[in-house]
Protein backbone atom coordinates (compact mmCIF):
# COMPACT_ATOMS: atom_id res chain seq x y z
CA UNK A 1 0.00 0.00 0.00
CA UNK A 2 1.54 3.33 -1.00
CA UNK A 3 2.31 5.98 1.56
CA UNK A 4 0.89 9.38 0.89
CA UNK A 5 2.32 12.79 1.48
CA UNK A 6 -0.66 14.73 0.31
CA UNK A 7 -0.71 18.34 -0.68
CA UNK A 8 -4.18 19.10 0.64
CA UNK A 9 -4.61 21.67 -2.11
CA UNK A 10 -3.99 19.10 -4.83
CA UNK A 11 -7.36 17.65 -5.76
CA UNK A 12 -5.79 14.95 -7.93
CA UNK A 13 -3.71 13.60 -5.04
CA UNK A 14 -6.73 13.59 -2.75
CA UNK A 15 -8.81 11.84 -5.40
CA UNK A 16 -6.12 9.14 -5.80
CA UNK A 17 -6.05 8.64 -2.03
CA UNK A 18 -9.81 8.22 -1.93
CA UNK A 19 -9.80 5.80 -4.88
CA UNK A 20 -7.12 3.73 -3.14
CA UNK A 21 -9.37 3.72 -0.08
CA UNK A 22 -12.16 2.27 -2.20
CA UNK A 23 -9.78 -0.50 -3.29
CA UNK A 24 -9.04 -1.28 0.36
CA UNK A 25 -12.79 -1.37 1.00
CA UNK A 26 -13.20 -3.86 -1.86
CA UNK A 27 -10.43 -6.03 -0.39
CA UNK A 28 -12.16 -5.83 2.98
CA UNK A 29 -15.49 -6.94 1.52
CA UNK A 30 -13.82 -9.84 -0.28
CA UNK A 31 -12.03 -10.97 2.88
CA UNK A 32 -15.30 -10.81 4.84
CA UNK A 33 -17.04 -12.94 2.20
CA UNK A 34 -14.25 -15.53 2.21
CA UNK A 35 -14.32 -15.60 6.02
CA UNK A 36 -18.09 -16.15 5.96
CA UNK A 37 -17.74 -18.97 3.42
CA UNK A 38 -15.13 -20.72 5.56
CA UNK A 39 -17.24 -20.30 8.69
CA UNK A 40 -20.30 -21.66 6.89
CA UNK A 41 -18.33 -24.71 5.73
CA UNK A 42 -17.13 -25.37 9.26
CA UNK A 43 -20.54 -24.92 10.88
CA UNK A 44 -22.29 -27.17 8.38
CA UNK A 45 -19.52 -29.74 8.71
CA UNK A 46 -19.73 -29.58 12.48
CA UNK A 47 -23.48 -30.17 12.41
CA UNK A 48 -22.92 -33.19 10.17
CA UNK A 49 -20.20 -34.55 12.44
CA UNK A 50 -22.44 -34.11 15.48
CA UNK A 51 -25.24 -35.97 13.68
CA UNK A 52 -22.87 -38.82 12.75
CA UNK A 53 -21.63 -38.73 16.34
CA UNK A 54 -18.02 -38.50 15.14
CA UNK A 55 -17.49 -35.57 17.49
CA UNK A 56 -18.98 -35.34 20.95
CA UNK A 57 -21.05 -32.25 21.74
CA UNK A 58 -19.17 -31.74 25.00
CA UNK A 59 -16.30 -30.06 23.13
CA UNK A 60 -16.23 -26.33 22.51
CA UNK A 61 -16.84 -25.23 18.94
CA UNK A 62 -13.19 -24.24 18.50
CA UNK A 63 -11.98 -27.60 19.80
CA UNK A 64 -14.46 -29.38 17.53
CA UNK A 65 -13.12 -27.46 14.51
CA UNK A 66 -9.59 -28.60 15.36
CA UNK A 67 -10.78 -32.19 15.69
CA UNK A 68 -12.57 -31.95 12.34
CA UNK A 69 -9.43 -30.55 10.71
CA UNK A 70 -7.53 -33.63 11.86
CA UNK A 71 -9.90 -36.01 10.09
CA UNK A 72 -10.82 -34.11 6.93
CA UNK A 73 -8.66 -32.05 4.54
CA UNK A 74 -11.63 -29.90 3.44
CA UNK A 75 -12.25 -28.91 7.04
CA UNK A 76 -8.55 -28.26 7.54
CA UNK A 77 -8.54 -25.92 4.54
CA UNK A 78 -11.72 -24.21 5.75
CA UNK A 79 -10.17 -23.66 9.18
CA UNK A 80 -6.98 -22.26 7.63
CA UNK A 81 -9.10 -19.92 5.47
CA UNK A 82 -11.17 -18.87 8.46
CA UNK A 83 -8.07 -17.88 10.40
CA UNK A 84 -6.39 -16.18 7.43
CA UNK A 85 -9.39 -14.19 6.25
CA UNK A 86 -10.39 -13.18 9.78
CA UNK A 87 -6.94 -11.67 10.24
CA UNK A 88 -7.16 -10.05 6.82
CA UNK A 89 -10.52 -8.40 7.29
CA UNK A 90 -9.71 -7.25 10.82
CA UNK A 91 -6.46 -5.70 9.61
CA UNK A 92 -8.24 -4.03 6.71
CA UNK A 93 -10.83 -2.63 9.14
CA UNK A 94 -8.00 -0.83 10.91
CA UNK A 95 -6.62 0.49 7.63
CA UNK A 96 -10.05 1.73 6.58
CA UNK A 97 -10.53 3.51 9.90
CA UNK A 98 -7.17 5.25 9.51
CA UNK A 99 -7.96 6.24 5.93
CA UNK A 100 -11.41 7.47 6.99
CA UNK A 101 -9.72 9.70 9.56
CA UNK A 102 -7.32 11.03 6.93
CA UNK A 103 -10.18 11.81 4.55
CA UNK A 104 -12.12 13.51 7.33
CA UNK A 105 -9.03 15.56 8.15
CA UNK A 106 -8.67 16.55 4.49
CA UNK A 107 -12.31 17.60 4.39
CA UNK A 108 -11.82 19.73 7.50
CA UNK A 109 -8.82 21.45 5.93
CA UNK A 110 -10.79 22.21 2.78
CA UNK A 111 -13.71 23.54 4.80
CA UNK A 112 -11.38 25.78 6.83
CA UNK A 113 -9.68 27.06 3.68
CA UNK A 114 -13.03 27.85 2.11
CA UNK A 115 -14.18 29.74 5.20
CA UNK A 116 -11.03 31.87 5.16
CA UNK A 117 -11.57 33.01 1.58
Amino acid sequence: MPKYEIDHNDEKQMWKFQMATLEVADDYAEARMEYAKALKTLKIGLAQEYRKENIEKKHSEDKAYLMMAEINEDFKLALQNLIFFEGSYKGLEQVLEARKSAISFNQSLIKNQMQRT
